[in-house]
């Protein structure tokens, strides 16, 4: 992680897996047909998101990251990024999961969603 020191072990799991599956959803964008998008603030990366078009005016966010100290960056890019699929077609975002993490539910159901979809798991 190019000496960055992280504070607790739980944390640096969770980076470490979430970095995995970054760098899985890169290799595999072409094929999934990933779009990606960013918000620059004085020339540079303030946030970005990784979203898959799906189907029936779906697509789907994978991820999502914006720098603390841009409040609003990410607010302003998943708008951004509403807009332009919308352009395209798309009318619904299914966001990747709450995961567990606090914030993040109270964060997507603040976006007032239409509906949430049911969660399945297949073994």
């Amino acid at each position: 992680m190019g000496g960055v020191m992280l504070q607790r072990p739980e944390l640096d799991r969770s980076i470490l897996a979430e970095m995995r599956a970054l760098v899985r959803c890169l290799a595999s964008a072409d094929r999934l047909g990933c779009i990606g998008f960013g918000a620059e603030i004085d020339g540079a990366l303030a946030a970005f998101n990784i979203i898959e078009p799906v189907h029936d005016g779906w697509y789907h966010a994978h991820f999502n990251k914006a720098r603390r100290d841009h409040p609003g960056a990410m607010e302003f890019l998943m708008l951004q990024t509403a807009a332009e699929m919308h352009r395209r077609g798309y009318r619904f975002q299914n966001d990747h999961e709450d995961l567990g993490l606090p914030g993040l539910r109270s964060f997507k159901e603040s976006w007032k969603p239409v509906r949430l979809l049911r969660k399945y798991r297949a073994s």
